[in-house]
Formats: structure tokens, sequence, C-alpha cells
């Protein structure tokens, strides 16, 4: 009779269980799949040169390994918690603890089996739908084929085995816990909870608010609330701890909001006169307040994480964004190269079958100048003298005519300037510059605008500094010539020209030159010449730069853009990918939690039906109690992303976030989804219970 009673419990739990089968399913599926892309040879082999692709690989394995053991760990709690009273009568039919605990992992070794199978057989069909994405992130020009890892298979079944032990060690410890009479009481939760909101919870509910208030405040003023800090203190290490500290403010604000805040919200509306003469609007309060008292802690960290996806993937997109922009920006023409080897460039072009669609060779002067600039964490003026690159107006437009996206410049005078420099992106937010600069001669200009530098590699031009200046004071100006020859070619076969490239056309350091100045009350004082001088040494007082350059002789479009695009294609995908294991995860907890406790409820809604509440209303207020359940989860979830990526804009910009506010709609979507699904569950079973 026991078998009978532990085989008809079992098979009535399937329903529950379904949400859960489904998430580890997937959860193998991904991490199959990720770690089949390391045995995947002609991918491996041909980026190899670019970028080290297991490494990378390794970290997503792990995250997807550690999310998918955190949900694992958090569904079979609920299970456990599910099932009391059912462990009860276990307990009344003589059942031992050590038994129970056996019955419970036989189920969940069954229930796991089913998903580890389910899930690689899911893998070894989808690893090629991964592959080819990873191959289309990283723009690789290869096939992607088909194929089973088995050690990727063995991995896998190891990881889930490690689940399994796990939950075993959980159940264990649960079950030891509990005592006969604890399985028919009210769980921690109900027992604990208070219909009265006292001083002290009143006031964890406005710090709650007041928590997430400052950690937005401090986000959309993160660049003056840091200047502010460090002019006042003269502590530098905000620059470090202030991110942390909104993260922190953020997170423990979502954690009294769910604990207080919410059920707070609820308590005073239910205490308005409208509301209490409403007998169905109060019972919404009141059960959507026992609701949030049983899993605020779920709640808040299902927000927490989601948040932290949102902000992890604008991360990673605005960092190696950003990295990948000072490629592109160094790489304007297909080709760079220094003018005395350009035939030997156009030969190899030719011998792949290309033809060079535009060519141009700039002259650019190469001199001294001194600028002042304000640190944002200072309002001290530091005055300095640099190397800079002169350029004609004449040649920055003829050259605009080969890329196409420079931007429109024009001058109203001989003395305004244009300045670009390479660092602009990183440090152009928190660097002020003064308009009026010097040259090593003694004239003065005014900086008209600022921008990034976007003449390609500065390594090419001995100084990562450019004056765009008027042709006339380009004419007349004395600096060290040099030119640079920026070639577009088109048609040539790229395996054909990086192979002929890589065995004609060393890259190499070359044209040494020697330069120290110093700045002095009349102006700026030296002089750069091809021969080393003697007896240089370095003098901070009087401001004296000095030392030898040499400048590179050749670069290749093709190679820098496609290490970048690699890199950066790899990274965005590994990390989208855990933000959608996250995304899923959470979701299938909350689903398992909700299904969770509304099965619990069922008296409850039959209660109601008794006393001639009819089927229609009930199925409103379960509507409306999840909406305000779920609402708050997926709005603060959301606002906590969005927020934390807007401090990264304020840091790195240029860059395009369009990746992280698809995921973060996407979750909306996705908690929409869940929206529907639970409240339709919850439907059903109320009313199944009703017509048995």
């Amino acid at each position: 009779m026991l078998v009978k009673i532990l085989l008809r419990s079992f098979f009535k739990q399937l329903k529950s269980y379904l949400i859960y089968f489904l998430c580890m399913s997937t959860s193998v599926m991904i991490f199959y799949s990720f770690s089949a892309i390391n045995y995947d040879q002609p991918l491996i082999v041909n980026v190899k040169q670019d970028v080290q692709i297991s490494g990378s690989l390794l970290f997503g394995n792990i995250m997807v390994a550690v999310i998918v053991l955190i949900f694992s760990l958090s569904a079979n709690r609920f299970f456990i918690n599910k099932r009391r009273n059912e462990m009860g009568l276990y307990r009344l039919f003589g059942m031992q603890k050590r038994q129970i605990v056996g019955v419970f992992l036989i189920e969940t070794l069954f229930l796991n089996t089913i998903s580890l199978v389910i899930g690689i057989l899911e893998g070894i069909l989808f690893s090629k739908l991964f592959s080819m994405m990873l191959v289309k992130a990283m723009n690789l020009n290869i096939e992607s084929r088909f194929f089973i890892s088995v050690t990727s298979v063995i991995l896998t079944i190891g990881v889930f085995l490690l689940a399994i032990v796990l939950i075993f060690i959980q159940d264990l410890l649960l079950i030891r816990h509990y005592q006969l009479s604890d399985l028919f009481q009210m769980t921690k939760q109900e027992a604990s909870f208070q219909s009265v909101i006292d001083r002290k919870r009143f006031i964890f509910a406005i710090l709650g608010v007041v928590f997430i208030g400052l950690g937005y405040y401090f986000s959309f003023t993160f660049v003056s609330s840091l200047r502010f800090y460090i002019v006042t203190t003269d502590d530098y290490t905000a620059i470090f701890w202030l991110p942390f500290l909104i993260i922190l403010l953020c997170g423990v604000g979502t954690y009294m909001v769910f604990a207080y805040t919410l059920p707070a919200l609820l308590y005073y509306l239910s205490r308005s006169k409208k509301v209490r003469t409403n007998g169905l609007t109060s019972f919404l309060l009141s059960n959507t307040r026992l609701h949030l008292h049983k899993s605020w802690k779920t709640f808040s960290f299902i927000t927490v994480s989601l948040g932290l996806s949102i902000f992890l993937i604008g991360g990673i997109l605005g960092s190696f964004s950003l990295i990948y922009n000072v490629v592109e920006l160094s790489n304007p023409t297909t080709f760079q190269i220094v003018p005395q080897q350009v035939n030997q460039l156009e030969n190899l072009i030719d011998q792949a079958d290309g033809e060079i669609s535009a060519k141009k060779e700039l002259t650019y002067k190469l001199t001294a100048f001194r600028l002042e600039q304000t640190n944002l964490f200072d309002d001290d003026l530091y005055s300095k003298v640099e190397l800079v690159n002169l350029l004609s107006l004449s040649e920055y437009q003829e050259l605009n005519k080969m890329v196409g996206y420079f931007p429109k410049i024009e001058f109203t005078n001989d003395q305004e300037a244009i300045y670009f420099y390479q660092n602009y992106l990183v440090d152009g937010r928190l660097v002020s510059t003064d308009k009026q600069i010097t040259l090593e001669d003694g004239t003065h200009l005014t900086l008209k605008h600022i921008y990034t530098d976007i003449f390609g590699d500065a390594r090419m031009r001995y100084t990562k500094n450019v004056l765009v200046v008027s042709d006339e004071l380009f004419q007349k100006y004395q600096g060290f010539e040099h030119k640079l020859t920026y070639i577009n070619a088109t048609g040539y076969n790229a395996s054909v020209i990086e192979y002929l490239l890589a065995s004609r056309i060393e890259e190499n350091w070359g044209d040494p030159i020697y330069y120290s100045y110093k700045s002095t009350d009349q102006g700026i004082d030296g002089q750069i010449s091809l021969e080393k001088p003697n007896g240089i040494k370095e003098n901070a007082e009087n401001m004296l730069i000095s030392g030898e350059k040499t400048r590179l002789n050749f670069k290749d479009r093709y190679a820098e853009v496609r290490a970048g695009r690699r890199t950066l294609g790899l990274e965005v995908y590994i990390f989208v990918f855990i933000g959608f294991t996250i995304l899923v995860s959470t979701a299938a907890a909350l689903l398992v939690r909700q299904f969770t406790l509304v099965e619990t409820e069922r008296k409850t809604y039959q209660l109601l039906r008794n006393i001639g509440i009819d089927q229609h209303m009930i199925r409103k207020l379960i509507y409306y109690r999840n909406a305000l359940v779920l609402g708050p989860i997926s709005l603060l979830a959301t606002l906590h992303g969005i927020v934390s990526v807007h401090v990264i804009r304020t840091l790195i910009h240029g860059t395009n976030y369009w990746i992280v506010y698809l995921f973060a709609f996407l979750s909306v979507v996705v908690y929409v989804i869940v929206y529907i699904v639970c409240s339709l569950v919850s439907i059903r079973i109320t009313e199944e219970h009703d017509i048995s």
C-alpha cells in the first residue's frame, strides 16, 4: 500500500516538476553546447592566431554550471517545503527519515536523469546552431559542422552528478531538521507573518526606497558625485568603490523593498475606507502581503540577479566595443604604409587579383605644443608640453573623401585648429582641455573642437596627437616633415594577400628621430633631429621632454579588425548566453515558487467559492495578485540593469548598447509570459481542485 501511495504521489507531482524539467534540460543543452565548441577543431584552428577561444568558453561553462546548481538547489528546496504534509504522512506510516530521503533522492535522480538525457540530445542537435551563432558573432568565414563530442558528454554528466549529490545533501539536512509535529504546522514564514506594520518595519520600508533612490541618484550623477567627493576629500579610491556602492545600495534596497516596502504599501492601501468596504480587494491585498512575506527572499534574489546580468552584458559590451572602436579608428583604410614601400604593396595587391580604388599620401609636420588641462577631480590647471603632428585642412578633406566619416571642419581664420587625440574615447569626459594652445615657434591657436584620433595607427606618426590647421599656417610652419600613404583596395583574395604580406612585407620599426623640448617663459625651446644628441636628462622643473621615437612601417586593416571582431564577438556571445541562462533559470524558479504556493492556497480559493464568490471573480483575483507580485520584479530588475548601464555609458561613450536594451526588453517579455502562464496554471489548479 505504501508503494502505491509513493507512486501516486510521484505522478501527482509531475505537473509541478514540468517547469523544473524544462529548465534543467535547457541548461544541460547550453552547457553541452558551450563545452562542445571547445572541441570543434576547424573553429579552434581558424581563430587561434587572434584569440584563445578555449579559456573564454571554459569561463562560460563554469558560470552556466554555477547558475544551474543554484537553480537546482533552490527548486529542490521549494519542492521539499511544499511536501511537508506528505512527509508527515510518511512518518505516520512508519517510514524513517533516511527512507524519506531515499524516496526524494530516487525522484530527483529520475527527473535529473531524464533532464540530462534529453538535454544532451538537444545539445547534440542544437550545438551546430550554437556554433553557427558564434561563427556569425566572430565574423568567421568557415562552415559550421555537426559532430558529437564524447568528452563534452562526459563533462556534462559529471556536472549534473555533482548537482544530484548536492541535492541529496540538501534533502538530508532539511528532512533531518523537521520534527513530526513541525510537518503538520505552519511554516516559519506563515507563523512570523505580522498583520500590523510596526514602527521598525515602517522605517525599513522607507529605507528600501531611500537606498534604491540613492543608488539611482549616484548612477545618474556619477561623474559629478565622483568629482565632488574627490575634490572634497582628495581620496581617489572612490573611482573604484563608488560603482560597488551603487550596486550595494540597489541590492540592499531591493531586499528591503520586497521585505518591507511593498508589504507596508499594501497594508496602508488595505486600511483605506474604500478598500475596507470591498471585501475582495481587502482579501487581495492581504493575500498578496502574505505571498510576499513567504517569498520575499526569492523575489529579491531574482530581481538582483537579473539586474546584475543586464549590468554584466552592458559592461562587457561597453569595454570591448571601446576596444573595437579604437581598432576601427586605427584602420580607416585598407592599408597604411610608409611611402618607400608603396610600390611593393601595389605589386602584392596585383598578385592577389585586387585593385587599388583610392590612394592618398599625407604630409605631417611633427613639432611640439603646449596645452593646459583640468582634471575632472581637481580644479588645478596643468600645463604640459607634448609632440604633435600638424596636418593641413585641404589634405584632411582629401583623406575624408576616401574614408567618408570624418567630422566636417571649417575655419574662420588662421588661428583656429582642430585637436585629435587617441585617448579621447577614454578620458574625453574626465579631462577638460583649455582652448588656447601654443606651438613650438610661439604661434598661438584656438581649439575650435576636440575629437578622437581618426587618422589611423598613431605608431606610424610618432605621436598620437594631430592638429588640423589652415593651409596657410601649414605651409609657412617649419616642422619635422614625414609622409604616410593611405590605400584602399578591393577585389583581392583575403587569404592570398595575407600570405603575401606575411612573407614579403614585415611589420617593423624604423625611421628613428630624437627630440628634446622644455617649457620656458618665452615659449617652447627644443628641437627634433635625426642624430642622437648627447647629455639629455629629464628635468621635471622646467618640463623637459626628450627621447627617441621610431615609427611602424605598415598596417593591414583586415588582420587588425578581424582580431578585434573575433575577440568582441566571443565575449559578447558568452555573456549574452550567461545572461540568457540567468533569465531562464530565474523565470523557472519563479514559476516553480508560484505553483508551489498556489497549491497551498487552494483551500482558500475553495472557501471563496463556498461563500458565493463566482469563479470569474476568483480568476480576476489570481490575475491581480500575480500582477502585484511579478510586476515589481520585472520593473525593478529592468530599471536596475538600465541604470547600472548608464554608469558605463557615462564613462565609455561612442558605444552602441542595443544588445543591452534588447536583453532588457526580452526580460520584460519573458516575465509577461511568466505572468500569463503562472496565472493560467494557477487558475487551472484551483478549478481542478474544485471539480474534484
